[in-house]
């Protein structure tokens, strides 16, 4: 989950997360819904100055009060009538470690962030063995010559 630390300076909500390779990341983003639950909602990538869009809600939806889109591992939901954003990141992989913000276009198609994130992705392979092996002998089986090498 959120380590809490803020970080980048100031503006707007900052946060650290650590994945290990395989696992889900789910990011909630807060706006005034009175005022811009008709605006559109982006997930994207920041390299170099520019936030690349990943995932965009859509301008129309069949449900009023929910917009969502999916691209990839990503998908976006826009639940508009409480004015709250989720992004959903699945099968993270290293090269995902990045910053990400969350955010909302006006009408001139100019991008609010709502809230940057860094992700750290790590391969993680010895977390895994050993959950494994815990849980194996939590279960009193016998299964350490066929499995430990997988």
């Amino acid at each position: 989950g959120v380590t809490s630390d803020l970080w980048l300076g100031d503006g707007e909500e900052k946060y650290t997360f650590s994945r290990v390779e395989g696992q889900s990341l789910t990011v909630e983003c807060r706006y005034n819904a009175a005022s811009y639950r008709e605006q559109r909602k982006d997930w994207c990538q920041l390299r170099d100055a520019i936030c690349s869009p990943l995932v965009i809600t859509p301008l129309t939806s069949p449900r009023r009060d929910l917009k969502t889109a999916t691209s990839g591992r990503t998908t976006i939901v826009d639940y508009t009538r409480n004015g709250i954003v989720t992004i959903t990141m699945q099968n993270l992989q290293v090269q995902d470690s990045g910053v990400y913000s969350c955010g909302r276009y006006d009408p001139r198609n100019t991008f609010y962030p709502l809230k940057t994130i860094k992700l750290d992705v790590s391969k993680g392979d010895w977390i895994l063995l050993i959950t494994f092996c815990v849980f194996q002998l939590s279960k009193n089986t016998v299964l350490w010559r066929d499995r430990l090498y997988l």
